[in-house]
């Protein structure tokens, strides 16, 4: 059963029309309401926790709507398909007046009450506004602030929903541009297992949800990359021993996120090695760069002379780094790892020992085969063969002098 929250919000908002019923019979709680409410009624404090993905101004559907809102304001109830929201409970006082029960739980386990779909247009709306007001003490005229708080927007309201149905509203009801599944998967908590592992201080630099890492200052990375990195490692899905190899992480890298959801027990206990592989792929990032660096061989596509801080560790790096080299010497590593996800050896000594020889594999390889085009290594099974076999020579050799000891 879910748990309740406190209800600590009224949410008062004149209304100019509105539509009250409860659809079903047997869900009398579940009730849908629709209002037609000025602009400039419009409150600016709804929260988006509900919606599955951050909303973005600057997309070409934002701009369209505030496109709309600017030159043609009087047309916009016709023209946009509105908002909607979630509440506990609501009320229609007089035809006039609709009051919101909305909860906003201390829990960060459980979604506050807000905007389920049209985001962008609730955002644009804010943008424009503080836009005209700001205008409008400039210049001393109301005129176009008057206007814009005149025009429409169509608010629907649905209540008593459990938290497990807001994933599929939000999927079912962001037609205007398709809501990413990683948006989704988050909304229905599947990343908590990455969440509790990291902590919250880690958490503060990865984007959750699409527009995260472009809006949300701090953000670096998406945890998509936390996907792919276990996907590298992954060898329920990709076992080396049988010449299976994780070539999807370079060339589809957006399927992955179905493997997360329906591969599940194949990734959850890659979880508690997560820090290590977000060290052990900035480690190699900067093996690459630094033999680059050095000349070694004719100059090959792939390496650009840029200063690039690194995703995982904040390390500095003088050469930008194609990943289509980074990712198949990153996975040739997950030989190291045992059945039960322990590590075989000292992965950093096995770096420091093999690194090289794994770098020259990959450039073999490239030269030989990839004709300068860098995108050729990242997805060709046979690059990623001869990484993983020379790992599997260089590890075995090592296992060879150590009982030799």
């Amino acid at each position: 059963m879910e748990q309740e929250t406190k209800v600590i919000a009224k949410k008062k908002i004149p209304v100019q029309k509105c539509v009250y019923t409860v659809p079903t019979d047997s869900r009398p709680e579940q009730k849908n309401l629709v209002m037609w409410v000025r602009l400039g009624d419009l409150p600016d404090d709804l929260k988006l926790d509900p919606n599955a993905r951050r909303a973005d101004v600057e997309s070409r559907v934002a701009k369209q709507i505030r496109s709309t809102l600017v030159n043609d304001p009087e047309s916009f109830w016709k023209l946009n398909s509105g908002i909607q929201m979630t509440a506990r409970d609501v009320e229609v006082k007089d035809g006039r007046t609709v009051v919101l029960d909305l909860d906003d739980p201390e829990d960060d386990a459980e979604v506050a009450d807000g905007v389920i779909n049209g985001g962008h247009t609730y955002e644009c709306v804010k943008l424009e506004r503080a836009k005209l007001q700001a205008l409008a003490l400039q210049s001393g005229s109301t005129e176009r602030l008057d206007s814009f708080n005149a025009a429409i927007v169509r608010i629907e309201v649905l209540t008593g929903l459990g938290r497990h149905e807001l994933a599929d509203i939000s999927r079912a009801r962001n037609t205007g541009e398709a809501v990413k599944k990683y948006s989704l998967q988050n909304l229905k908590k599947l990343y908590e297992p990455i969440k509790k592992e990291l902590g919250a201080l880690e958490c503060e630099r990865i984007g959750f949800c699409e527009n995260d890492v472009d809006l949300v200052p701090g953000k670096t990375y998406q945890v998509l990359d936390l996907i792919r990195l276990m996907s590298l490692f992954n060898n329920q899905l990709y076992p080396a021993a049988q010449d299976k190899h994780p070539v999807v992480c370079y060339t589809a890298s957006g399927r992955l996120v179905d493997k997360w959801e329906a591969e599940s027990a194949s990734y959850l206990p890659l979880v508690p090695r997560l820090k290590d592989l977000m060290f052990y792929h900035d480690q190699v990032y900067l093996l690459l760069a630094e033999h680059h660096q050095k000349g070694v061989g004719r100059p090959r596509n792939g390496f650009e002379k840029r200063d690039t801080v690194l995703p995982f560790t904040q390390q500095k790096s003088s050469w930008k780094v194609s990943t289509a080299f980074v990712y198949p010497v990153l996975a040739s590593l997950r030989i190291l790892l045992a059945a039960d996800n322990t590590w075989r050896t000292d992965v950093d000594q096995f770096l420091n020992s093999s690194g090289p020889a794994l770098v020259t594999a990959l450039l073999s390889f490239y030269d030989e085969q990839c004709k300068g085009k860098t995108h050729e290594a990242g997805r060709s099974a046979g690059c990623w063969r001869a990484i993983a076999a020379e790992a599997r020579a260089q590890f075995a050799e090592q296992m060879l002098k150590s009982q030799a000891i």
